[in-house]
This record gives C-alpha cells, structure tokens and sequence, in this order.
C-alpha cells in the first residue's frame, strides 16, 4: 500500500512539473507572438494574451499593460476594462474604480465625476405586481429541451434548465421586460449617478433558470451589461430553497433593503429568495447559488441591462 501510495504521489509531482513547464513555454510564445507578430494579432487575439498573462504571476503586469493600452473605442477595451476592475475587486488591495468607470462610461457621454458606479450596491426588494408565465416557461422547456448552457449531467438528471437569452424578445416577457426597467429608471437610476442625466437603463438580456435539488450554480459575474438582476419567480417553501450568495471581496457593497432575507458574513452575502424578489447588483459582483435541498422546482428569471444614452 505504501509504494502504490508513494507511486501516485510521484506521478502526481511529475505531472504538475510538467504543467508548470508548459505553461512556462506558452508564456514565451506568447511574448513573442505579442512583441514581434503583434501587427498580424487581431484586437480579440491581442484580448486573450493579456487575460493569460494576468494569471501568471511573473507576467501579471505585462497582461495589465496590453490590457489597458487596447484601444479606447475597441469592444474589447470594455471588456478588458472589465476583467481588469474584477481582478483589482477580488484580489488586489488597489481600488478598481477607474476600471469599473471606464467600463460604464465607454463611447457614452457621461461625466465621471457623477457616477457611482463603484463601490458596489445590492438593491433588494419585493415587486408588487404577480406576472403569469407558467405556460410560457413550459412552453420553452419543451421546445427545447437540452439547452447547450446545461450541462450534459444536469440535463440527465432534470434538474436543472435555462433558457436562451433572449427572452427580453418573448411577447410574454414583454410586460416583465418593461416593468423592471420602469422600475430601474424611476426608482435604481438616481442610485448609480449624483445628478439627474439624460439616458436609460435598458434590458438587452433576459432569460429563467429552472433548477431542484441537488443543483448548485458556480461562482460567475455578467460582463454583458452594466448592472444585472433576478426575479424570483417561484420559490419553494422550504427552510433550504437554495441560497443567493454574493461575493462581498473588499466588505464594501452598500446594501438597499428593507427585507430581513439576507445576512452579511465572512466576505460573503448570503440572500434567502423569497415569491417576487427582485435583487439588483452591480454586473462585475461575482455571485452563486448553492444548496438547493428540495424536489420541487424553483424557477428564476435573470436578466443583464446597460445603460444607453
């Protein structure tokens, strides 16, 4: 037992040895490639080596400065304003505001100074208004239903399901659509900047989430839109109907409830949904849902929206 033990242990090093080497060499491609062949690199191309550089130690500030110097009217320079604001927020001590910023305001015609974009907000309440969309949902299950953003293993088992995106789209989910963003526009929009300014918050994502026990969602954020929501839309009534937990990094999110269903713990913020919440935080806010421990669905309904002036 002690050699097969011993054996694997071996086997084990060599192979993270020889992980440590390939990246190591795909690290000097990589330079290489950006120095002397940058000319031949797309902006997407140029995108992805920046992104791999961020993960290497040793190359972190090479990735920083290839992110940061693409240019400022490119769709990847948001999206690498981005993922350079989330890699301050998760694990530098620098602050990612001017990230985040630039992010928000990119090609708008927005003044910095009044956007309060960062630090991050949770908006937490219940709508007072019930939408029927049962038949719609079904519907959409069955028309489709192994969707290629369920894995293969929880399709299988079927518990879980989401939905195309589009659904914002849906003459059904219209009335859901345009309630939200009335109430993104009357009452979150003086959230996110210190004057009035002309300009709305505009849903471009919408899609639900049908899941039971035994699922649980891994950690993730939405680079799609500027801000992002849930609606629940059925809750089981139970103890456990699977917790909302929202990454708190810095403990600097800056919480808007009236309801008592969340609570604010190691770095972490943990949401308890309820029939008719609408939570709505900021996109780069890394978030989860774990321990879903009932038979009985429960079905979400979340959406991503930017700002269009």
């Amino acid at each position: 037992m002690k050699i097969d033990l011993i054996l694997i242990i071996l086997i084990r090093n060599i192979l993270k040895i020889f992980r440590y080497i390939y990246k190591f060499y795909l690290n000097i491609f990589f330079l290489i490639k950006y120095n002397y062949f940058k000319n031949n690199l797309n902006e997407e191309q140029i995108f992805q080596i920046g992104v791999f550089f961020t993960q290497n130690n040793f190359f972190r500030n090479r990735g920083r400065e290839i992110l940061s110097n693409l240019d400022n009217n490119s769709f990847f320079y948001r999206k690498a304003q981005f993922f350079l604001g989330c890699l301050l927020f998760d694990k530098e001590l620098e602050s990612p505001k001017k990230m985040f910023n630039n992010f928000f305001i990119n090609n708008r015609r927005i003044s910095e100074d009044i956007l309060n974009f960062y630090p991050p907000q949770i908006n937490n309440i219940l709508i007072n208004r019930s939408f029927n969309l049962d038949h719609t949902i079904s519907l959409v299950s069955n028309e489709k239903p192994i969707k290629f953003l369920s894995t293969k293993g929880q399709v299988k088992i079927n518990k879980f399901y989401q939905s195309e995106h589009n659904l914002h789209y849906h003459q059904d989910f219209i009335p859901l659509k345009n309630f939200i963003e009335d109430y993104l526009n009357n009452e979150i929009k003086n959230y996110y900047f210190s004057k009035n300014i002309n300009g709305k918050f505009k849903i471009n994502k919408m899609w639900f989430v049908k899941s039971s026990k035994g699922v649980n969602i891994e950690s993730h954020n939405h680079p799609e839109g500027v801000i992002s929501g849930i609606l629940y839309y059925k809750v089981p009534c139970c103890k456990n109907p699977g917790y909302l937990i929202i990454n708190n990094p810095k403990e600097n999110i800056v919480i808007n409830s009236k309801l008592n269903n969340l609570e604010v713990k190691n770095k972490i913020i943990i949401l308890k949904p309820e029939y008719n919440n609408l939570v709505i935080f900021n996109s780069y806010l890394n978030h989860s849902v774990v321990n879903q421990a009932t038979d009985e669905h429960r079905i979400s309904i979340p959406w991503d929206a930017d700002f269009v002036v």
